[in-house]
This record gives structure tokens, C-alpha cells and sequence, in this order.
């Protein structure tokens, strides 16, 4: 696979051989030797970690991956989030969201803040989550 990076707004590093991994919940991509950093954690929603987000392209690089039939990440279990989505998901907001650490826990996962809703998008999420596991349960389906 071969693709171009740009470093923090230098001249294009040209990138070749790259390869993709899975690792739990992302695909973890080695963008070769001239390429810092090198290795990239892309998330299962299109968004690698570092500071490029979905313009990153080592989320070019999974896409070629899975299109080539390459083995997908696996899907974290309902309401646990691994990464904060790439947008906001009360319906009807859909704005951008941002890490929030002070929100993150072992069972919820990424803890994000609305840039429109703040805490409480967050929060009325996790409350939804929460009815949707209740609903689920007394029908006896397992999250």
C-alpha cells in the first residue's frame, strides 16, 4: 500500500509498505520508518487518534485493508465506547464532540463532551443507554 502524509504542515513524506493489525477494538497501522509517529490506532468509526482525526491517512490505509477482505476489529458491547464518537449522537444534535477524561470509566468507556450540549449530551446519553439495556433485558435479549 502506498499513501502520502502530511507532518504538521512540513513538505509530504512519501509512505509505502504500510501494514494494518487488529488489536481488540482498533487497527493498528504502521505507516513505515519516515513517518512520525509511526504507528497509528484507528478506531472502528474512521478516526485514528492522533491530532489528524479522520484526516489521518492511516484511516486511507484501513479502508484499503478491509476493501482487500482484511479481518475486522472487533465491535465493543453496547454503550461502551473506546474512543468518543466522531459526533455527537443525541438525535438532532449530531455536533462535534471532544475527550472528556473527568467522564471516562472502565465500564462506559471514553467519557466526550458536546460542543452544542456539553456534559449534559453526554449524560442524556448514558441515560438512554441506560433504558435501551432495560428494554432489552425484559424482552430477554442479551447486550
Amino acid at each position: 500500500m502506498t499513501t502520502t502524509i502530511k507532518q504538521h504542515l512540513v513538505a509530504p513524506v512519501h509512505v509505502s509498505d504500510s501494514s494494518v493489525f487488529v488489536n481488540g477494538y482498533f487497527y493498528i497501522v504502521d505507516l513505515g520508518d519516515p513517518v512520525r509517529p509511526r504507528h497509528h490506532h484507528v478506531a472502528i468509526n474512521g478516526e485514528c487518534i492522533c491530532a489528524l482525526g479522520r484526516n489521518c491517512p492511516a484511516v486511507d490505509e484501513v479502508r484499503k485493508y478491509l476493501a482487500d477482505g482484511g479481518k475486522r476489529a472487533e465491535r465493543p458491547p453496547f454503550g461502551f465506547y473506546p474512543v468518543h464518537p466522531a459526533k455527537c449522537p443525541i438525535k438532532g444534535c449530531g455536533a462535534r464532540v471532544r475527550y472528556d477524561a473527568s467522564l471516562s470509566s472502565r465500564n462506559r468507556g471514553a467519557g466526550w463532551q458536546c460542543s452544542v450540549g456539553g456534559t449534559n449530551h453526554y449524560w442524556q446519553h448514558r441515560g438512554w443507554i441506560m433504558s435501551m439495556r432495560q428494554k432489552l433485558a425484559a424482552q430477554g435479549k442479551n447486550i
